[in-house]
């Protein structure tokens, strides 16, 4: 058996949460050395700029965001769900850590903070599928779930609460279908308003899967419930609104009673007749849609289905109850224009623009999820080295953060530590793949290990006293950025030279 065959078969024997040996597996020793490497440096990195805590919090935020995305891509439910908790959570903590060490404290806390979270998911991806092989992609699909089907409830939620008859009024002679005005527009617009429903309601049922999707014993059950419910609405909305129309205007003419008259022309009765159809016409649309992704899914059993539905109910009783304080605080900050304030926020309600504002949240954490797809298909972050490249940048950023900071000694350290873990780590892939994740290869790898920090500490010593022999030709105040770029140059030659 050659050795290529052994790593495809270790890979198929790999447990859910570790990604395949072809997809970037750094094997046991080659991770646990690199991750040592990269904590200690991001470590110094931390204290060398004063932001220690916020580094640390970065490194725990970004292995829980790798792990929730592993989950996310188990189809099981209990994981889905802890899973898409964990990536919503996650990746807002991902963007409002750093945000916070900007705004808070200093541009170079918000450096260190946005490396630790790089350093963490990086360190995690060496054995946590969470990224590449489409993880990441999956995680993806699940908050745009979440968000569609807020949006779904947000539109639901405003067809309830928005005020059809100042629409109407809005649109001219259309008001007449809510607010009759003579006799015979009166019973007219009953009956368009009553067919109105009567074509939701049909365009609802025209809308939903073939039979054939169902097993051979459902089939009949299934036609034979949609032909009836067609039927009676029809008998109901159809001709029953034609007869009650008539009735109404024959006992009003005829025995003067106005009850009937009451129903036909009751506003009430008309507005609730014009929301049923609004609402079978988008619950139409929504099946088309999702019959377009695959007919099975709206009557097939899912991990993903009892997720959503787990996460968008608190996510939409957060929206309709923190709507109206979100409102409020943006219109006292001035966030609101006056004419939306005036207009949109009376017609559909403080509720529906909170559960709006709550999907298009989901919707862009995603939309930030998605940079590492795009970055793995333009070529800079491939899956088979996912995770040496993401620890690797995150060292180099918290290398630039500490500079800023006046830091310059401890930056070099940083960037030697991503020149040490790459090496590291990226051995250690091509170890994988060629003998599997547990194969007998950890000798190779600990010398190889060995080397590269000897060669790193070499360098590290190297580039300090390059550095102090630099102090009097410094091109800024504090010399930081111009040291650090000489220093990324040196350890490229150092590296080249030693390890060549």
């Amino acid at each position: 058996m050659s050795t290529l065959n052994a790593g495809a078969e270790q890979a198929d024997r790999s447990p859910w949460y570790r990604p395949p040996v072809v997809a970037g597996a750094v094997p046991p020793r080659s991770a646990a050395i690199g991750a040592v490497v990269a904590l200690v440096a991001l470590g110094g990195l931390a204290v060398g700029s004063g932001a220690l805590v916020l580094g640390g919090a970065g490194v725990v935020v970004g292995v829980l965001l790798a792990v929730s995305i592993a989950g996310v891509g188990l189809d099981r439910a209990g994981y889905t769900i802890v899973g898409g908790v964990g990536v919503l959570v996650t990746t807002a903590a991902a963007i409002g850590l750093p945000l916070y060490g900007f705004v808070s404290d200093s541009g170079v806390a918000g450096g260190i903070a946005l490396a630790g979270v790089f350093v963490g998911f990086g360190l995690t991806r060496f054995r946590v599928n969470a990224a590449g092989a489409g993880a990441v992609s999956v995680a993806i699909g699940w908050l745009l779930r979440v968000g569609f089907v807020l949006g779904g409830l947000a539109i639901a939620i405003g067809i309830v609460r928005i005020d059809l008859i100042a629409v109407l009024t809005r649109a001219g002679p259309a008001a007449s279908l809510l607010v009759p005005g003579e006799e015979s527009g009166a019973i007219v617009g009953f009956v368009v308003v009553a067919w109105l429903a009567l074509g939701g309601i049909w365009a609802v049922l025209v809308s939903l899967p073939p039979a054939e999707i169902l097993p051979p014993g459902e089939r009949d059950r299934y036609q034979r419930v949609t032909s009836r419910v067609l039927s009676g609405a029809v008998a109901v909305l159809g001709f029953g609104s034609i007869a009650l129309a008539m009735a109404a205007a024959v006992t009003r003419q005829v025995v003067g009673s106005d009850v009937l008259w009451g129903i036909v022309t009751a506003p009430g009765v008309r507005t609730l007749l014009v929301r049923l159809a609004v609402t079978a016409v988008v619950i139409a649309i929504v099946i088309r849609a999702g019959r377009s992704i695959g007919a099975s899914l709206l009557v097939g059993q899912s991990a993903w289905v009892r997720s959503v539905v787990v996460v968008v109910l608190p996510l939409g009783v957060a929206g309709v109850i923190g709507g109206a304080p979100a409102v409020a605080a943006l219109g006292s900050a001035g966030g609101v224009p006056s004419g939306v304030e005036t207009t949109v926020v009376p017609l559909v309600g403080t509720a529906t623009i909170g559960v709006v504002g709550v999907a298009a949240a989901v919707l862009a954490l995603a939309g930030v999820l998605a940079l590492l797809p795009v970055l793995s298909g333009v070529g800079l972050v491939p899956s088979a080295t996912a995770g040496p490249r993401i620890a690797c940048g995150g060292l180099l950023v918290g290398a630039i953060a500490a500079a800023i900071g006046g830091a310059g000694t401890v930056a070099i350290v940083g960037v030697v530590a991503a020149g040490v873990v790459w090496d590291v780590t990226e051995y250690g892939v091509g170890v994988a793949v060629d003998l599997g994740d547990h194969a007998g290869g950890s000798d190779s790898e600990l010398i190889h290990a060995g080397a590269s920090v000897a060669v790193g500490l070499v360098s590290v010593v190297s580039l300090v006293v390059f550095q102090s022999l630099l102090r009097g030709v410094e091109a800024a105040p504090d010399g930081a950025i111009v040291t650090l770029m000489l220093a990324i140059g040196v350890v490229v030659l150092v590296f080249v030279e030693l390890r060549g």
